[in-house]
């Protein structure tokens, strides 16, 4: 019989893309209401990535997904405002985070650009991001 899962996916604006396991295709599908409800925070983007890496959605395997706030900082007398003016680099961006993922041992990673498209479609659009991903037994 045919498989209409890629065509079922368009109508709920799943992601169809053939490095995805099966299993994470099917839960996409499946998840794809509640996602799209979760979309641009911090709950949806871990959603997404452990749909995509085949993972439980639970608190068995936590994904690194560290935000980090505009830190305090005080301005002196001699300090020009201008348009020009930078405070801070782009670690102390609002709305900056990172992503770390570690594969466990003996599970194959994804590759990293469709983990960062994955990322783009699914983070807050004005958010900026670092991206790394390492094995286990590499740290």
């Amino acid at each position: 019989s045919p498989d209409f899962s890629p065509w079922l996916s368009s109508w709920v604006g799943a992601v169809w893309d053939e490095r995805l396991s099966e299993n994470s295709r099917k839960r996409f599908v499946a998840e794809m209401v509640d996602l799209h409800r979760k979309r641009g925070t911090r709950q949806g983007l871990e959603k997404m990535l452990k749909i995509s890496m085949d993972l439980p959605d639970d608190d068995t395997w936590k994904l690194d997904i560290s935000e980090r706030p505009v830190g305090n900082f005080v301005l002196s007398e001699q300090t020009e405002m201008g348009e020009d003016l930078v405070v801070g680099d782009v670690e102390q961006m609002a709305c900056y985070f990172t992503v770390n993922i570690v594969w466990p041992p003996g599970v194959q990673p994804l590759p990293d650009d469709l983990l960062r498209s994955l990322i783009d479609t699914w983070k807050p659009a004005h958010a900026v991001y670092d991206f790394s991903s390492s094995r286990a037994e590499d740290n």
